[in-house]
């Protein structure tokens, strides 16, 4: 991307707590390009459209369809089965996950701070908004379970990010985190798979099972 001219990245871990993450993050402004602008709704649209059907990316989103499917009846058997299921999305993306949630017949929301996103999203749901407090706004909270799926390693403070979920989840709710796993990365990344778990711009932080929990 021409706007970054020679940018370099550099990755750092906390003697500590062993947290590996970047130094240098876009700032607010620059997320909002980022996912507005640089990787917006009509880019992923495009991509898609390109790939033919039965290609290897068509049955990787067939997989994570499947899987997003069990997330959710699991979620929903775990808090109990209740009969007015509210499950939270946050960081829904596309809002695939809002729609499979939809189409089981549970009140489902999403949150995504993205202009262009929010509005892919809410093709599948209505239910789209682009901060907590307005699901809080619009809900009163009370949800039995929320989807954290490739979220946290996004964002600058993830605990902050836990801590305001915590506010919209039922006491016996459900949180469900799912995160790259960085155990295998010591030091700057040798494979384009690890490459991809530290992405620059995208992913500021790097989490282990340690530093997860």
């Amino acid at each position: 991307i021409a706007e970054l001219g020679a940018a370099s990245f550099e990755l750092v871990r906390c003697n500590h707590c062993t947290m590996l993450f970047h130094t240098r993050v876009l700032s607010p402004a620059g997320l909002t390009r980022l996912y507005g602008h640089w990787i917006d709704a009509a880019q992923i649209e495009r991509f898609e459209s390109e790939r033919a059907r039965g290609s290897p990316e068509e049955a990787s989103r067939f997989e994570l369809a499947r899987q997003t499917f069990k997330h959710l009846l699991r979620l929903h058997s775990l808090a109990g089965e209740p009969a007015d299921f509210r499950v939270l999305d946050f960081g829904c993306g596309d809002g695939r996950a809002l729609s499979l949630a939809t189409g089981l017949g549970f009140d489902a929301w999403g949150v995504d701070p993205s202009v262009t996103r929010e509005s892919r999203s809410s093709r599948h749901s209505a239910c789209v908004r682009r901060s907590i407090s307005e699901v809080v706004e619009a809900t009163g909270g009370g949800f039995h379970a929320v989807l954290l799926m490739q979220v946290l390693e996004h964002v600058v403070s993830p605990r902050r990010v836990l801590e305001e979920l915590e506010v919209v989840l039922r006491r016996d709710g459900v949180l469900l985190v799912e995160v790259p796993d960085a155990r295998c990365i010591d030091g700057a990344p040798t494979s384009f798979d690890q490459f991809r778990t530290v992405q620059p711009l995208e992913h500021v932080n790097a989490f282990t099972p340690r530093t997860l929990t």
